[in-house]
């Protein structure tokens, strides 16, 4: 009878427990940033090269319209004040990590050769700009 209690109890206590869901998405951009990083990197399949601009500008535009972050690129979003009241503003600092990961994110999708002239572009923008500029010449 000892057992049959404990059945009943596991039972019970199987039906209360809370499973979070594995395939719940992302709350924040930067939640969704931090997620998509490696696979991002699977999505392109090629590294920007002389050759293949259009290519690998229809990859990756396509991506981050597809995570809804082309705001960033197109110097749209609104950069929030760096200090509110004397203080750093926390959503200052989480604007700037999402630009740095989707910075980080466009750098190692460029082939080697042309990230020397992207050196002092700071933001997303700054990249995705100087990039339009070398192949729109």
């Amino acid at each position: 009878m000892a057992r049959n209690n404990n059945q009943n109890a596991n039972k019970g206590s199987r039906s209360d427990r809370v499973v979070p869901n594995a395939g719940a998405l992302p709350t924040t951009n930067e939640d969704l940033l931090r997620s998509v990083i490696n696979p991002l990197t699977q999505l392109i399949t090629i590294k920007l090269e002389e050759d293949n601009y259009l290519l690998w500008k229809f990859q990756v535009e396509n991506t981050i319209m597809g995570y809804g972050l082309e705001e960033f690129i197109h110097g749209t979003r609104i950069v929030p004040p760096r200090l509110v009241a004397g203080e750093v503003n926390p959503s200052y600092v989480h604007h700037q990590r999402q630009d740095r990961l989707l910075v980080s994110w466009l750098l190692s999708s460029i082939s080697t050769s042309y990230l020397p002239q992207l050196i002092g572009c700071f933001s997303s923008h700054q990249i995705w700009t100087t990039i339009e500029q070398l192949f729109n010449s």
